[in-house]
């Protein structure tokens, strides 16, 4: 898929030399390249009497795993709604993500002062059930959501595109659908030392 990024008279493209020759005169080389870039942004370019010009090999970029994809999302959303990172990460993991069934406990209780939607480690869904202990202190009891890097194929599509979703309703640029599954096909749960369940 060709590449290209207008900036201002600057046009940067991908493609590919499909000619060399020779001006009549013998003085120029004429080169000839191929590209899927649109002839419009070239049109200024062609008043210009000189343009300097360079070309290397392609090299692809590095694509973002689809859990990295999800944290992208998460800081724009966090910025375009004026939260936390914590805050926004955990209201999309409770709203498209996995409860942990395979956690120690399942489930965790939190006075009713803690806010879990800024918990800085653990992913939490709230139940809406409580519980008040003989002291009178009132607790919520939360399902525990697992961590999104342990998540299967079909888990991490859930919250990928529970995500974009999000994002495009906030009008915040996200990949193509192409992009997003082929992402997506090479999405593997990778486990870490640092995991509490």
């Amino acid at each position: 898929m060709m590449e290209g990024k207008q900036i201002m008279n600057e046009v940067k493209f991908t493609g590919t030399i499909s000619g060399l020759s020779v001006s009549p005169d013998g003085k120029k080389t004429i080169v000839t390249i191929e590209t899927e870039q649109p002839a419009k942004d070239f049109e200024e370019l062609m008043n210009k009497e000189k343009l300097k010009c360079s070309a290397s090999p392609y090299t692809r970029k590095r694509s973002l795993s689809a859990n990295a994809y999800f944290h992208v999302l998460c800081g724009n959303i966090a910025k375009a709604m004026g939260l936390s990172m914590s805050e926004c990460k955990n209201f999309l993991m409770s709203e498209y993500g996995v409860i942990d069934i395979n956690s120690k406990t399942g489930s965790i209780m939190l006075r009713d002062f803690v806010d879990w939607k800024k918990h800085p480690i653990l992913h939490l869904c709230p139940t809406g059930r409580t519980y008040i202990n003989s002291a009178g202190n009132l607790f919520y009891f939360y399902l525990i959501i697992k961590p999104s890097h342990l998540y299967t194929t079909d888990e991490m599509a859930r919250l990928i595109n529970g995500t974009v979703s999000e994002a495009e309703a906030l009008g915040i640029p996200t990949k193509t659908r192409k992009e997003v599954d082929d992402m997506l096909s090479h999405w593997k749960p990778t486990l870490k030392a640092s995991d509490p369940f």
